[in-house]
Formats: structure tokens, C-alpha cells, sequence
């Protein structure tokens, strides 16, 4: 996992503006979060958790911790014939 500082968001809403995060970090999984979260300086960071930014319009630069989650895990839970439970992880399309 790599943490970016001013770190153009551009890229990561669907309006395509260009506002800046002042850390931006990519998770893959649960130890991704819980070891991004137990630095000192993001326990005191206002945090932003995004998926592919498709519902989210920037107006002005983040001064925070921005996450997105990289992983794109979907499963069949259930398929009881007449319905379907799918589990998918954050950012999925």
C-alpha cells in the first residue's frame, strides 16, 4: 500500500475535476485499513472513503485521508433458485 500526499483526485470522480487530497491511499484488504489507520497522523485526519467517485462531486481540495478500495472481489453467496444473494466489496462496478 502506498499513501500519496497531494494527490490530484482528478482520476477518481466521474466529473472528472480536479481538486487534490492531501493523502490518498488504494486498500486491498481488512490489514491494508487497519494498518493504514494506526499511523499517528491519520488517526487525527478527517478520512473520505470512496469507491469509483460515480456519486461524489469535488468542490474544493480534500484536507483529509482519501481511501479507495482496489479490490474487485464479487461472489454468489446464495442461489436459491428463484433468487440470488451476491456479496460485492466496495468500488465494484
Amino acid at each position: 500500500m502506498i499513501v500519496h500526499e497531494n494527490y490530484s483526485l482528478k482520476n477518481h470522480n466521474t466529473f472528472g475535476i480536479d481538486v487534490a487530497a492531501k493523502y490518498f491511499a488504494e486498500v486491498n484488504n481488512i490489514e491494508d485499513i487497519i494498518q493504514l489507520l494506526a499511523e499517528p497522523k491519520f488517526k487525527i485526519s478527517k478520512k473520505l472513503v470512496i469507491g469509483v467517485g460515480s456519486n461524489i462531486l469535488f468542490t474544493k481540495d480534500f484536507n483529509g485521508l482519501v481511501i479507495t478500495q482496489t479490490s474487485s472481489r464479487i461472489s454468489i453467496r446464495d442461489d436459491g433458485g428463484d433468487h440470488i444473494l451476491v456479496t460485492a466489496e466496495a468500488g465494484v462496478i
